[in-house]
């Protein structure tokens, strides 16, 4: 069985989208055996939008938003298409 426990958000980081990090608790009987932290995604799709206006996305409908984290430290993404950072 797994159970979520949220531990902050982090909204005020990417803006009006609401991001969490989760801690996954592994129950085996009925005692809590393992907890796993799950943090950021290394590809985010369709959730942020890139501000560049030179950006493919801007220009052209249909193309999906790709963002990938380039710092895990900073927590910062970076378009797939024009390396322009994803700015909170």
């Amino acid at each position: 069985m797994y159970f979520l426990d949220s531990r902050f958000s982090v909204s005020e980081f990417l803006g009006t989208t609401a991001w969490f990090f989760f801690t996954v608790n592994v129950i085996k009987d009925g005692v809590i055996a393992e907890k796993k932290a799950i943090g950021l995604p290394n590809e985010i799709h369709n959730v942020i939008k890139c501000k560049n206006p030179r950006c493919i996305t801007s220009v052209e409908e249909g193309i999906e938003q790709v963002f990938r984290l380039s710092d895990r430290e900073r927590h910062l993404y970076r378009c797939i298409y024009c390396e322009q950072e994803f700015k909170r």
